[in-house]
């Protein structure tokens, strides 16, 4: 009965909102606590099925920062790296734990297990289709995509990895890493203390 209700109300907001030129969608999270909030959309002729078409139209290259280019190396080296345990503290998460591609590149889970196993408060979003993201983080803290993917390293219930390293510890970094994209047999991966 009252998701009967409900839906009568969703129509009858639906058909004020066509006389007053926008629409008035009640949001069913609001009407959890009792609010109704008010989405203004624009009334738009018709259109038709090869404009809807070409709105979402596949790109045909993929956006790189000015900063930060693609190379075969980087692409290497970047997937070395996501399977990689090692870049965590207890040396038993990789970036595919969390997003794994099993899982359309997330986890398939309520909740995300972090650092010592325990359980996280957010849930772990794919990363399909990222390159042409605008907003990065939960919460849009990151500025750029190359920022977020540093978050869950340093996060301390996430990766728990620091990376305020000092100059021999870096200096090792960068020697382990550049094996990892030439024809030379990997060095064992740097031990930091801590």
């Amino acid at each position: 009965m009252a998701r009967a209700i409900f839906h009568l109300f969703a129509v009858m907001f639906a058909v004020m909102g066509a006389l007053l030129g926008t629409a008035i969608v009640p949001c069913y999270s609001d009407a959890i606590v009792g609010a109704v909030r008010t989405v203004h959309l624009p009334i738009r002729g018709s259109v038709s099925d090869a404009e809807i078409r070409t709105s979402y139209k596949r790109p045909t290259t993929i956006p790189f920062p000015a900063d930060n280019p693609y190379t075969v190396q980087k692409n290497i080296l970047g997937k070395k790296l996501y399977f990689d345990s090692r870049l965590s503290r207890g040396k038993l998460l990789s970036c595919a734990s969390c997003h794994s591609p099993g899982y359309a590149w997330s986890d398939g889970q309520p909740t995300s297990v972090g650092h010592l196993m325990k359980r996280l408060v957010r849930r772990s979003p794919t990363i399909l289709n990222l390159a042409y993201g605008q907003i990065y983080m939960w919460d849009g803290r990151a500025e750029s995509l190359e920022e977020q993917a540093l978050g869950p390293l340093q996060e301390a219930v996430e990766m728990a990895m620091p990376l305020d390293l000092t100059g021999s510890e870096k200096a090792d970094l960068l020697a382990f890493l550049k094996t990892l994209t030439s024809d030379m047999e990997p060095t064992t991966f740097p031990v930091f203390p801590r």
